[in-house]
């Protein structure tokens, strides 16, 4: 015989999306996320040999400097990830997003030579 379960029953909402147009815009947003980060690297990668005279650096100096930036980019999705689900993903990766477009577009502009 089975034993009797006094506790109160707790129901879940369900967090399925089922409209295909909102489904289809999570993940297109998505894909532009992933999209800017593996652009990121795959600038560096495609810069090494400038990163390297600019910096007056050997090629494997440039590559833990990529590497890092690498890590960095995928040590920050976990403490990320957890702060999007306590205040909502939308905001978190507009925002990520948001800092991630000016921090490029701040490296891209043009500095007085030197």
């Amino acid at each position: 015989m089975p034993a009797s379960d006094n506790s109160p029953s707790v129901s879940v909402p369900d967090a399925t999306i089922h409209d295909p147009h909102q489904r289809r815009a999570i993940l297109i947003a998505v894909c532009i996320a992933l999209m800017a980060v593996i652009a990121s690297v795959s600038g560096l990668n495609v810069a090494q040999p400038q990163v390297a005279v600019a910096f007056d650096a050997s090629q494997n100096t440039v590559l833990w400097m990529i590497n890092i930036y690498t890590l960095s980019l995928a040590a920050l999705l976990l403490p990320l990830g957890a702060l999007g689900d306590r205040m909502g993903r939308k905001p978190i990766l507009i925002a990520g997003l948001a800092l991630f477009g000016v921090a490029r577009a701040t490296a891209g502009w043009p500095h007085p030579p030197r």
